[in-house]
């Protein structure tokens, strides 16, 4: 998220670049998100939703899941070796997970 490796309008043309020729594109959210950075997050989880054709999201935090979708996001979601729950309601995400069958 604070990276200043490449923009969101770069990456938006890289990802449609790579979707026209059938490739697919990951973008790795490995970075831990505290309750008050939550805002943060969606709000750039929005420009990836609109600006970019992005597969999937690798995560850390599986509340990123809500957030990304909240957000607009429809790709995939993948946990990222770094995975655990950070943010509180990550709770509720996991026990839902638990009753996932």
């Amino acid at each position: 998220m604070e990276a200043a490796n490449f923009s969101i309008e770069e990456l938006g043309r890289l990802s449609h670049l790579a979707d026209r020729h059938k490739i697919k594109t990951y973008l790795a959210l490995n970075s831990i998100v505290k309750e008050s950075e939550t805002d943060k997050v969606f709000k750039l989880l929005c420009k990836v939703a609109v600006h970019t054709k992005v597969s999937g999201l690798i995560i850390q935090d599986p509340a990123l899941i809500k957030i990304a979708e909240d957000a607009g996001f429809k790709g995939e979601f993948h946990l990222s070796t770094l995975g655990n729950f950070t943010a509180g309601f990550a709770n509720q995400i996991a026990a839902a997970l638990g009753n996932a069958r």
